[in-house]
């Protein structure tokens, strides 16, 4: 099997989009929850749920636990994150935000509006590192 990084990420998400094109909202909702009920990190050998980062859920709590409302912002996969994001993080769907390639990055928005931004979107090499 090609590696994501072999393929190319644009070409993944576009042959995701064109898989799941006409499915109902519930239906995907329904296979994404049933995906990470059965998945299993593939070196790890642990539950999906399990390699969840321990920093990142100790950070959501504290910023709970200080009175913030704590959205999710995607850059791809929106649709994925919010069917899963209540169990796994303890965000509801609705407070999961996204956008589509031809949109405005949803960090520049945020940074408009005068939000702060919490981002490891430099990191994600260091996170995915093999």
């Amino acid at each position: 099997m090609a590696a994501i990084g072999e393929i190319g990420l644009t070409r993944v998400a576009l042959a995701l989009v064109e898989l799941f094109a006409g499915i109902e909202p519930e239906v995907f909702t329904a296979a994404a929850r049933d995906f990470m009920a059965r998945a299993h990190h593939r070196t790890l050998g642990v539950p999906a749920p399990g390699t969840r980062y321990q920093p990142m859920l100790e950070l959501l709590d504290e910023l709970r636990r200080r009175d913030f409302t704590v959205y999710l912002a995607s850059g791809g996969g929106t649709e994925f994150l919010r069917a899963i994001s209540a169990e796994l993080y303890g965000v509801p769907p609705e407070a999961v935000v996204g956008t589509l390639k031809e949109q405005e990055p949803i960090t520049s928005v945020a940074t408009r509006l005068g939000w702060t931004v919490i981002s490891m979107a430099k990191d994600w090499s260091t996170v995915f590192a093999g």
